[in-house]
């Protein structure tokens, strides 16, 4: 498992193994991309997988730039509840749930002054108290857990409180996986 603190520096040395001949069992092509949630949801998406409504919210320059891009992102958006996440957090961190607009605009001037872009998607109520990760090992399908989130948290993370237990493999995970 790569710490999320020093993703850039184990990705590079992973780049160096490669370079070398290592066989590694990811590269360092995927770590970059399992960092990088714009890059994750473009790449489900390329392949036709059910991703939830996702719009990257850039920040402005100024207050009328940023209102401009708030209106692209609200019009792009079903009604709320929205995820609002950085693209490049892990383990929940990073993670809000803005539950109107007024907390959507509020969050998103947060993350524009500060310069970060964000990614905001529509809400899965489903996938709020657990989740399900599908292990895909040699292109093949190997394992399920389910993630379930602590009470009156939104996020299935680990890092989060959150509990797992192993699933049966059912056809539609293997198909999706």
């Amino acid at each position: 498992r790569v710490p999320s603190l020093a993703s850039e520096h184990v990705r590079d040395v992973v780049a160096h193994f490669e370079h070398f001949g290592v066989p590694c069992v990811n590269s360092a092509r995927s770590l970059a991309a399992n960092r990088d949630k714009t890059v994750s949801y473009a790449a489900l998406a390329a392949h036709g997988l059910p991703i939830p409504t996702t719009v990257l919210a850039m920040p402005g320059a100024d207050r009328l730039a940023r209102r401009l891009r708030q209106e692209r992102v609200l019009a792009a958006l079903p009604s709320p509840p929205w995820i609002v996440k950085l693209p490049d957090g892990s383990k929940g961190q990073g993670v809000m749930i803005a539950d109107s607009v007024t907390a959507l605009r509020s969050m998103l001037d947060a993350f524009a002054v500060q310069g970060h872009a964000v990614l905001v998607q529509r809400c899965v109520p489903e996938a709020m108290a657990a989740n399900v990760r599908v292990l895909v090992f040699g292109g093949k399908a190997v394992a399920a857990v389910e993630r379930i989130s602590e009470p009156k948290e939104f996020r299935a993370n680990a890092a989060r409180g959150a509990s797992g237990r192993m699933v049966a493999l059912d056809a539609d995970m293997v198909a999706l996986a």
